[in-house]
């Protein structure tokens, strides 16, 4: 299936792709935004797996990226200072004296263009837009790209694409607050995560990475699925309890065969695994949140967890894997699979 819907309002489009097996996953070019994603539970009940707002002037008006396409880099910059080819650039401070997320012209905060196909096996929506050099002072003419895609064997896949003509940083990432439990219905402290990594950057007072990487053996970060999302939140580790008020921390992912992360909800019986050829994922337990008016269920924190495929900050090059540097003219290519099952 792939069907526009009509939206009463003047900019923003809507898209509804499935096939087969797969998801029904609806999308906005808002931000190339996931507005929610259908799955069904052990009992064959179809619910919304995301946070999700109802109306699209909500979307507008959002301060917590739901559902978006954050970028061109994902994650905070140190007092928004970024160099590259030898010079520094300043960009625009959104969060304190930080850059977040790309800054207020960001990913999230742009109408993208789009063009949407089918054939047999797929359907898709691919979300283009091209940013300006010195917009929110990144350098760079860039062209990105964001493809989401369905599969008949039951796949949700996202796909990104870049390219600069002048050195630059480029790590777009999905927002997607997920909540197994359907409709918002029981908060993730009640749900399982499994993130296949053996170290997290540490995270000084203003969430920025330190330089020092946290061991994940005997730690909350140690997300294996043995107890819940809950017992991992609570934690009085320094950095969960007086940092980050949960989990908000870059998790270097391990090389390994299957799924690089797995959440799962035991009421529902719904499983979602995640499959990135992203070096690592931040994932965020929506701990500092303000209060918002979801489409369902109750207001606050703690009700969906993020996990952020992106390449690593800069300044981790010395770990030998791809980071958010992108140099003239190459290819920047990421993608991340989605795979829903119920047990």
């Amino acid at each position: 299936m792939l069907q526009e819907e009509k939206l009463k309002h003047e900019k923003m489009q809507k898209w509804i792709i499935q096939k087969g097996e797969s998801p029904r996953v609806e999308l906005l070019n808002f931000g190339a935004r996931i507005q929610r994603i259908w799955a069904k539970d052990r009992n064959g009940i179809e619910e919304n797996i995301l946070l999700s707002y109802a109306g699209p002037e909500q979307y507008e008006r959002d301060r917590i990226f739901l559902g978006a396409v954050v970028g061109p880099v994902a994650g905070r910059i140190p007092r928004g200072r970024l160099t590259a080819a030898g010079t520094e650039y300043s960009l625009t401070a959104n969060e304190g004296r930080h850059h977040l997320h790309g800054g207020s012209g960001g990913f999230s905060n742009v109408y993208w263009e789009a063009a949407a196909g089918e054939n047999d096996q797929q359907a898709w929506v691919r979300f283009s837009t091209h940013r300006k050099n010195g917009t929110d002072g990144y350098p760079g003419e860039v062209e990105a790209s964001v493809t989401y895609i369905v599969e008949a064997g039951g796949d949700f896949t996202v796909e990104y694409r870049g390219q600069s003509d002048t050195d630059t940083w480029f790590s777009p990432t999905q927002h997607m607050y997920i909540n197994l439990s359907g409709n918002n219905q029981r908060p993730i402290t009640e749900q399982y995560a499994k993130v296949q990594a053996e170290q997290v950057l540490e995270l000084d007072r203003e969430l920025i990475p330190t330089g020092k990487l946290i061991p994940t053996a005997g730690t909350p970060f140690e997300l294996n699925g043995s107890k819940s999302l809950g017992s991992h939140i609570d934690s009085s580790h320094e950095q969960v309890l007086e940092v980050a008020g949960g989990i908000d921390h870059f998790f270097i992912l391990k090389e390994a065969e299957g799924p690089q992360a797995r959440v799962w909800d035991e009421a529902s019986g719904r499983s979602l695994d995640i499959i990135t050829s992203a070096p690592g994922a931040v994932v965020y337990t929506s701990n500092n949140i303000p209060e918002q008016d979801f489409e369902a269920g109750p207001k606050e924190k703690h009700r969906g967890i993020c996990i952020e495929t992106q390449q690593l900050p800069v300044d981790f090059s010395h770990l030998g894997k791809t980071t958010a540097y992108l140099n003239a003219e190459t290819h920047f290519q990421s993608s991340t699979t989605f795979r829903l099952n119920t047990q």
